[in-house]
């Protein structure tokens, strides 16, 4: 009789398979799972709360998958929502009573119900359609958390701690319009007295 441990070990070594041969077809839905396992931005901002913790095991990320696969293919219970702007994966129909509200992460709510702020959401059609929309979004948002952090610290702080993302480029350090952005930042934190 196996032990929990040894349980544990058979479980993590069939998902790893299992991702490998997925990852090794030419299809969709092996380049949706090659993005998710690629992207290093933070799959709380994209996913379900309550699935984004499927990101940081290997059995997790089948149970992940293989509900992607089911909502792609079988029952169509997915939707790519744009949440203010992010790309987002919705397990909900997009014709789902009260969708707008749903598609709505917890601090969201909370935003929404106690200080009355409002989102604007968009629909894209295909998953396909929400990797490059979430690609292109991550990428700005990297830039927009580096000039930030710019502002507050250094460049070559900045650029330290951002160096580990794919997104970012060396080039901003020295991009004029992006370092006006930081100096610009910098004199409004002066303003207010947080400089």
């Amino acid at each position: 009789m196996k032990t929990t441990l040894e349980k544990f070990q058979t479980a993590h070594d069939d998902a790893m398979r299992e991702i490998n041969d997925t990852v090794s077809q030419d299809n969709e839905f092996a380049q949706v799972v090659r993005y998710l396992l690629e992207t290093d931005a933070n799959p709380y901002s994209y996913l379900p709360e309550q699935w984004a913790s499927c990101m940081s095991t290997a059995t997790g990320f089948v149970v992940l998958i293989s509900n992607i696969h089911h909502s792609l293919y079988d029952d169509g219970d997915i939707s790519f929502p744009v949440v203010n702007g992010e790309p987002k994966i919705s397990f909900y129909w997009k014709n789902e009573d009260n969708y707008n509200h749903l598609v709505l992460n917890d601090t969201q709510k909370h935003s929404k119900e106690h200080f009355g702020h409002e989102y604007d959401v968009k629909q894209l059609s295909t998953i396909l359609e929400f990797i490059e929309a979430h690609k292109e979004y991550h990428r700005k948002d990297i830039l927009r958390c580096f000039i930030h952090d710019a502002a507050m610290t250094s460049v070559e702080f900045a650029s330290e701690h951002y160096s580990k993302y794919a997104n970012f480029s060396y080039e901003w350090e020295d991009d004029e319009e992006i370092l006006a952005k930081i100096e610009e930042l910098r004199n409004k934190r002066k303003k207010v007295g947080l400089a």
